[in-house]
């Protein structure tokens, strides 16, 4: 399969696109501040890289996941499903607090 064709391809290239232009400026009263000697500082593109060969991996983890579940007859029940709903729930409000 060619790079072009590739769904994990154009993850990598959305997410690099995504998190370069969040971390290039922010919005003040005054208007935007542009962080472009910060921005190309090692230190900020290895974070950036980080972040998203993370990301890109976890795609990839739950895509395996997936096929080997589709592959298997097994069902996940509905009590199975909302007490994870609520797991992340509490997860999601552990990290705003």
């Amino acid at each position: 399969m060619t790079w072009f064709k590739n769904k994990t391809f154009y993850l990598f290239v959305v997410l690099l696109t995504h998190v370069s232009l969040l971390d290039l400026f922010f919005v003040t009263n005054k208007g935007p501040v542009f962080l472009v000697d910060k921005n190309l500082e090692m230190k900020t593109i290895v974070t950036h890289f980080i972040i998203i060969f993370v990301s890109v991996g976890f795609y990839i983890l739950l895509n395996a996941g997936m096929e080997r579940y589709r592959k298997t007859n097994t069902k996940v029940s509905d009590f199975t499903w909302v007490i994870w709903s609520v797991v992340l729930i509490l997860g999601i409000g552990f990290i705003l607090i």
